[in-house]
């Protein structure tokens, strides 16, 4: 997520290793933890670097992988935008937790919701000068867009208290994503604390989801 590291993943490599027994890679997005970059990239450019890790993990752990990607937050955003790239054999499904539709729209939204400004004019400004310093911009980051050409099952996951990224938000993604797939609304679940919260039925959800692909 936004700021998080590997080490507070620990969690969710704890459901995958300890739970479910699987092999895990938890790698910090650019400018978080030990990774480097300019400046935290909100899942866009991010999405190439995971394509990469995804194919470390295949090295690592043998031509036998089969792979889950799984993110909460920004991390869910990150999962949802690589899911729309080419994908190697090895990878099986995605599992997003609270992520945002696009940077535009969750940037949209903390401008109203922190400090009751309108998009214009500071969006349109500043999705223009991150285009110039990074190469890209607010719109073209779009976790929507990328799960419309995912052929792979995704497992979406959100908070029906979630504010921080609005549980609105989960639909339209749902919606867009091609078959398989499925949505699990979690009751009273606030910004990515579903785990936290339900750990047991959060661990046989994604055991059930996960288990139907990867064998």
């Amino acid at each position: 997520g936004y700021t998080d590291n590997a080490i507070r993943m620990f969690m969710i490599g704890y459901l995958y290793n300890r739970d479910l027994g699987y092999n895990i890679l938890l790698p910090d997005l650019q400018h978080q933890g030990e990774s480097e970059g300019p400046a935290i990239q909100m899942g866009w450019k991010d999405r190439l670097d995971v394509l990469q890790w995804m194919n470390i993990a295949n090295e690592i752990f043998g031509d036998s992988t089969q792979m889950v990607v799984h993110g909460i937050s920004m991390g869910g955003a990150t999962t949802m935008m690589v899911s729309g790239e080419e994908q190697k054999p090895f990878v099986k499904c995605f599992v997003e937790d609270c992520g945002y539709t696009s940077v535009w729209d969750e940037f949209s939204h903390e401008l109203k919701t922190s400090f009751h400004l309108p998009p214009f004019p500071l969006m349109y400004t500043t999705s223009w000068l991150c285009e110039k310093k990074y190469g890209w911009n607010f719109k073209e980051a779009s976790s929507l867009k990328q799960v419309a050409k995912s052929q792979l099952p995704m497992l979406f996951i959100h908070g029906d208290k979630d504010t921080y990224v609005p549980t609105w938000m989960v639909y339209p993604l749902y919606e867009a994503k091609p078959e398989p797939k499925e949505l699990w609304i979690v009751p009273g679940a606030a910004h990515a604390v579903s785990y936290q919260e339900n750990k047991q039925e959060y661990t046989d959800r994604v055991r059930a989801f996960v288990g139907r692909y990867i064998h």
